[in-house]
């Protein structure tokens, strides 16, 4: 492969993840949460989980685990009903809490950094349908002559989109306005956003049990 093609390749995989990651859904959702209730460090960490699993699903998709995915439909409904139960699980303790106060900046956080990157790696990891997307755009763009270095320039390119996007929401939604302005409507929004992943997580589920029939 030739350094234009490599180049253009990388250029358009950037451009489609970049534009995936901008799109709302439970990671965004996540990191905003994270840096808003508690602080840039915290959503920051958030970053770099949602970066960590993205680069799981990455991975697998280069290595051919979309395909696995179609041959054995069962792991795949499988991955649906794990990953939906465990969103219902984040949307429950989002709701139990969503009544609390924002602590307050500089307390001592409600969880420890490995718990808050840990979290945010397997709110990634729980949607399969992560995994296909990946495979989509590989198997669109990604030349079939592709390299070893090359997909590894793919895999870092996943990185650094998945790193700076969701450092960036981090970054803006920790500021003292953003705090100000979550603060006043927490319980409002942790309750939206509960019911969001809560029916995302359901959503999964029904297709998942559904397809096993």
């Amino acid at each position: 492969m030739d350094a234009p093609t490599m180049l253009a390749s990388l250029a358009t995989l950037a451009i489609a993840h970049l534009l995936a990651c901008a799109s709302p859904g439970p990671s965004f959702i996540f990191v905003a949460q994270s840096a808003a209730s508690r602080s840039r460090r915290a959503g920051l960490l958030a970053a770099l989980g949602m970066s960590a699993g993205a680069t799981v699903w990455a991975a697998g998709a280069l290595l051919g685990l979309a395909a696995l995915f179609e041959r054995v439909a069962e792991l795949y409904r499988v991955a649906q009903i794990a990953g939906g139960l465990y969103l219902v699980y984040i949307a429950y303790r989002i709701a139990q809490h969503a009544k609390d106060p924002l602590p307050a900046p500089g307390s001592a956080p409600a969880a420890t950094d490995a718990q808050i990157f840990l979290g945010a790696m397997r709110v990634q990891l729980a949607n399969p349908k992560v995994s296909v997307f990946f495979a989509s755009i590989f198997i669109t763009v990604l030349p079939r002559d592709a390299s070893l270095a090359f997909r590894l320039a793919v895999l870092l390119m996943v990185i650094v989109d998945e790193t700076l996007w969701y450092s960036f929401v981090a970054t803006v939604l920790s500021t003292s306005r953003a705090r100000t302005v979550y603060g006043r409507f927490k319980t409002t929004a942790d309750r939206i956003t509960g019911a969001f992943l809560g029916l995302l997580g359901f959503r999964l589920v029904l297709q998942g049990a559904r397809a096993v029939k």
